[in-house]
């Protein structure tokens, strides 16, 4: 069984300026297809969690959330396809996150549509992750 290391929470303001002062679980989803965005969004957008809203940025390439992730420790969790700019992006995403940023905190979880793209479970032990 894996460690798990949590972050310290801290409040994080929204983009919504509605919402302004609320605590909200800020979500990465990391898919080259639209529909999958706006799927998540439409699913997530009403769920409170804790009493806490979700917030869902979203990205369409591993290169799109190695940026964002190097400036943002904010995000509880993320949603990673496996298959984008090359068959195992999201897996190389993935290593990245655990291995080169050292972030241990959030949580991944790994999503393919493609038949047999899904990782073994030596990869998903060795990065903390979860398939889906």
């Amino acid at each position: 069984m894996s460690m798990f290391v949590f972050k310290d929470e801290e409040s994080v303001e929204p983009t919504d300026t509605n919402k302004k002062n609320k605590k909200v679980w800020r979500i990465l989803v990391v898919d080259d297809d639209k529909a999958v965005h706006e799927i998540t969004q439409l699913v997530l957008s009403d769920a409170i969690i804790e009493n806490r809203s979700l917030e869902i940025v979203s990205v369409f390439s591993s290169q799109e959330a190695q940026k964002i992730l190097k400036n943002d420790d904010t995000f509880c969790m993320a949603f990673v396809d496996v298959v984008m700019e090359t068959d195992h992006a999201g897996l190389e995403l993935v290593d990245w996150i655990r291995n080169d940023l050292k972030n241990q905190s959030i949580r991944l979880i790994l999503r393919t549509g493609q038949a047999g793209s899904a990782p073994e479970a030596k990869v998903i032990k060795e990065f903390d992750i979860r398939a889906c």
